[in-house]
């Protein structure tokens, strides 16, 4: 078999299942870059407008745009690890459960039994 047959099996058999979670998950971890750039571009006016020149206009905005953009940084990194974490999860049980199955006979009935039931319409 060659590498990029077995690329296609594997994209075929597990990774096609969960396309959307992965996406989802890039997303957000484009949102967690996008969040750490805004912390460090928000930094740079805070310590010139508030420390330096003594603005007291932004002394209230910019901390809470900071906080805001802290808060979607945790929050965007927690649930893109949560969804592969899932992802990785879900694929391991599919391939466990294949690889008992194709050792033993009995729960291979099972399984076919099963995944017959379950079939998405």
């Amino acid at each position: 078999m060659k590498n990029i047959e077995i690329l296609k099996r594997l994209y075929k058999n597990y990774t096609k299942k969960y396309l959307k979670k992965i996406i989802f998950s890039v997303f957000l971890s484009l949102i967690v870059a996008g969040s750490t750039s805004s912390i460090a571009w928000l930094l740079d006016p805070a310590i010139k407008k508030i420390f330096i020149e003594k603005d007291q206009t932004l002394i209230l905005i910019i901390p809470i745009l900071i906080i805001v953009a802290f808060a979607t940084k945790g929050l965007s990194l927690y649930f893109a690890k949560v969804t592969m974490i899932g992802v990785g999860e879900e694929v391991k049980k599919d391939v466990t459960l294949i690889a008992d199955c194709s050792s033993s006979p009995r729960l291979k009935g099972i399984f076919n039994s099963m995944k017959n039931q379950f079939k998405k319409e």
